[in-house]
């Protein structure tokens, strides 16, 4: 170590003189300066699940150093985090620094590892497979749902924890009608698992599934009724009809046909009803499809047909037989070629009077409700047997049955009525004879029918 210059002081210096101005003695020591090294910047990475950090030089800082030395600092291209997980602001240690250069020997480093908080793990992009859309039935709204159980994520880091949340995913068509090959777009899918925070799910795209038309069932409701009319023919009205499984607020409608066919054209009640020709219309009604474009249901009633019968008044003269009992339809009719059967009866009874004509066998078939009238039977009481007085003397009789007078000719006292003398009198003239006796059978029978008078 050297000096110069050197000069004596005090008050007493004038009295001394240095032998020499200069002093040299190896009595000097330098020690070397510290230096500091630093992290700065920032060292990232995609989470790989190692602790692994690599930097660069421009992630060191060297402190201490004059400006005129020339020192260098190793600066590793390798260190490592503090943990392996993501996040920012992470503790990065690198180790083994050292210095070199000109000046390197008058330094030394405070230490040989040097730590900082300039860390970034991002979390690794995470793909998923093995995941479908749901076709589903058209229910008025756009949302459908995935198939999971299969699925599987493309890379994992070793050992890693994790699996897929689907607690809070939405999958939703473009649309809410019905279609196929139809895009689903899916989000909310989410992951879990204890290394869960070092992925970020990409949610899975490309996926395509079907809407197909909601089913509509029909039903009959209410009465279908008519009156026996001898068909199958049924009249419905809107109001039968009910429609099921259409989505509230939907544009879609029946055609509700107004006409159909009872199981059979008997009367009856509860009986089966059958309509074809079902179809929908409106704005939606292409989101649905009837289960069948026919319908039935226990909705039918025939009743029966009124018809009312009356009998015929009749009249006959006491002993003569009855004439036949007929009948005619004063309201209603019969269809379908129906026929009434039986016969009428009458109260019975020959003498003279009057006499009920009865129902009696008569009847229509169940389809039918009959009403009869009673009509009257008249027995008319016979004549007396006439008497013929004055042979001689023309008789005028006016017939019953024929208004045109009949005379009889003198000496025609039996009364044949031919106009021709008898061959054998009934009795002298002017005498009063019984013709009733005499052998001519028409002079028992005639007298019920004329009435006569003379002239």
């Amino acid at each position: 170590m050297s000096f110069t210059g050197l000069v004596l002081g005090g008050g007493d210096a004038a009295n001394y003189a240095l032998s020499t101005t200069a002093l040299t003695g190896a009595i000097g020591e330098i020690t070397r300066k510290t230096l500091t090294a630093s992290l700065t910047g920032t060292a990232s990475k995609t989470y790989d699940g190692t602790t692994t950090a690599t930097l660069g030089s421009g992630n060191y800082s060297l402190s201490g150093d004059l400006d005129t030395d020339t020192v260098v600092l190793s600066k590793p291209t390798s260190g490592s985090y503090d943990d392996k997980n993501a996040g920012t602001g992470k503790t990065v240690t690198v180790t083994g620094l050292s210095i070199s250069g000109q000046d390197a020997a008058n330094y030394e480093l405070s230490s040989t590892s040097v730590s900082g908080a300039i860390g970034t793990i991002t979390a690794k992009a995470l793909t998923v497979s093995g995941i479908s859309a749901a076709d589903k039935v058209y229910d008025g709204n756009a949302n459908t749902s995935l198939n999971t159980d299969r699925y599987r994520f493309a890379t994992l880091a070793s050992n890693d924890n994790v699996t897929l949340d689907t607690s809070s995913y939405t999958a939703t068509f473009a649309d809410r009608d019905v279609g196929t090959g139809k895009t689903v777009t899916v989000s909310g899918l989410a992951l879990g698992g204890t290394d869960a925070r070092n992925y970020t799910l990409i949610q899975p795209a490309g996926l395509t599934a079907a809407i197909t038309p909601a089913p509509l069932t029909v039903s009959l409701t209410g009465s279908v009724s008519k009156v026996y009319d001898g068909t199958t023919a049924a009249a419905l009205a809107p109001g039968n009809y009910v429609l099921a499984g259409a989505v509230a607020g939907d544009a879609v409608r029946l055609n509700n046909p107004a006409s159909g066919v009872y199981d059979t054209m008997h009367v009856g009640e509860g009986k089966d009803v059958r309509v074809a020709g079902l179809s929908v219309s409106g704005a939606d009604a292409g989101n649905y499809a009837l289960t069948s474009t026919t319908v039935s249901g226990a909705v039918g009633t025939i009743t029966a047909r009124p018809i009312t019968v009356a009998a015929h008044d009749k009249s006959k003269l006491e002993g003569d037989p009855d004439l036949p009992l007929t009948y005619r339809m004063i309201s209603g009719d019969l269809v379908n070629g129906d026929r009434l059967t039986g016969e009428l009866t009458r109260e019975p009874g020959e003498a003279p009077g009057y006499y009920s004509i009865e129902q009696g066998a008569l009847t229509a078939n169940s389809n039918y409700i009959l009403t009869f009238i009673d009509g009257t039977l008249t027995i008319e009481p016979l004549a007396a047997p006439f008497q013929v007085a004055d042979a001689a003397r023309p008789f005028h009789f006016i017939s019953t049955m024929n208004t045109a007078p009949i005379i009889i000719e003198p000496g025609e006292a039996r009364g044949e009525g031919d106009g021709r003398p008898d061959a054998l009198p009934c009795g002298a003239p002017g005498g009063i004879e019984t013709c009733t006796n005499q052998p001519y059978p028409g002079n028992k029978d005639f007298s019920p029918y004329v009435r006569y008078n003379t002239p």
